[in-house]
């Protein structure tokens, strides 16, 4: 997801590189850019870019956080008199929630009798708590047990049954212990109220996002180097980021980059001058947002929360694309033989490791990273 910090890093590079003399063009771009949206999570919703191939390439995302569904706690609602006497009492009847929540409909308000002003008075607490008939947080002198958040939404109608106000009340359970008691004035021409609770509010950010990418007009069968050279997390420690490479079939392409606090990724573009490559943290060598560990889904009904075990690394990052050519003797740096028209002719003809012949060495790259397509 494109994030305004990164962009103005991302930005800032690429303009103070570019005033430099004689330096080449530079390019940035960003994950979602233009859509903003964080989409491309899976191999099968990579987000496509297209890269120039004659200039140095940068790229700019962010691992974000993601939302983990919290407790659901199974909650109980009193409604009483001012007297404490109860005028309504439920379980499971709320229209919100997962069908463990409490609701009351169409109560009248209680008049305080001393002035014109009506109140409502709220009790609400864990479910085993309600059966015992002692509203007190305890069931049997124990506690009730439940945890979470609960959200109270009180409805206020006129006798026409048009509504005239809402109010929300957010309840949470830390202890297993609580009973809450809320109690509202209600407002003027208040004929019945309906009290609700959504018991399904609670949420947890969790860090176990993935990006996947497809570079596109690299020169074919080629060498890149693709490399993390900046970002930090969201504490700001160094970045977590490690990179992983992929065949056009969705297997991975091993080994996986994942240098501290920088990671680098040697590739080699296919016949169409593409390369697919994911981002993620470390300890998820397999890019699924988990630890590399065995991991059951947990029971949501189970009143404590236990989070997945996911690698925990929210940063964004600054990604370097860079063709690293073959240069042979008689030129600068020059380590073989021939000059580049040889290499490239070489390479045409299917010696990819430049080894002076086309044997099953080559055809087990081919197959390694563009995958068996056959009749």
């Amino acid at each position: 997801m494109l994030k305004a910090l990164i962009a103005a890093s991302g930005v800032a590079f690429a303009s103070a590189m570019a005033v430099a003399v004689d330096a080449p063009v530079y390019d940035v771009a960003f994950e979602g850019a233009p859509s903003y949206v964080d989409e491309n999570d899976t191999f099968e919703d990579r987000e496509i870019v297209a890269v120039n191939d004659d200039i140095c390439f940068y790229l700019s995302g962010k691992l974000d956080a993601n939302e983990f569904p919290g407790r659901y706690p199974d909650t109980y609602l009193f409604m009483f008199d001012k007297d404490d006497n109860v005028v309504c009492e439920d379980d499971n009847s709320s229209t919100k929630g997962n069908g463990k929540a409490s609701a009351c409909f169409g109560v009248a308000p209680i008049p305080n009798g001393d002035d014109d002003d009506a109140t409502i008075r709220l009790g609400v607490t864990g479910r085993p708590d309600g059966v015992d008939n002692m509203f007190n947080g305890l069931f049997f002198n124990a506690p009730h047990g439940q945890f979470g958040e609960a959200e109270v939404c009180v409805t206020y109608y006129d006798d026409a049954g048009d509504v005239i106000d809402t109010d929300i009340y957010l309840c949470t359970f830390v202890t297993g212990a609580e009973a809450f008691r809320i109690n509202y004035v209600v407002p003027e021409g208040t004929a019945t109220v309906d009290v609700e609770i959504d018991n399904t509010t609670e949420t947890f950010d969790i860090y176990n996002d993935v990006d996947f990418y497809q570079l596109e007009g690299l020169e074919p069968a080629c060498d890149y180097a693709i490399t993390v050279i900046g970002g930090v997390q969201k504490d700001c420690t160094p970045n977590c980021a490690i990179l992983g490479w992929w065949n056009k079939q969705g297997e991975q392409v091993l080994p996986v980059a994942t240098g501290h606090p920088t990671a680098s990724l040697a590739v080699i573009s296919d016949a169409n001058g593409r390369v697919i490559f994911s981002v993620s943290g470390q300890g998820d060598n397999d890019f699924d947002g988990l630890l590399d560990e065995t991991y059951e889904a947990r029971n949501v009904e189970t009143p404590p929360v236990e989070l997945p075990p996911v690698h925990g690394c929210g940063t964004c990052y600054t990604i370097k694309v860079e063709w690293n050519k073959h240069v042979p003797d008689g030129t600068p740096g020059g380590n073989g033989s021939g000059d580049s028209s040889e290499t490239m002719l070489m390479l045409s003809n299917g010696d990819l490791n430049l080894d002076g012949g086309v044997d099953v060495v080559d055809l087990a790259i081919i197959l390694n990273n563009w995958g068996w397509t056959a009749p």
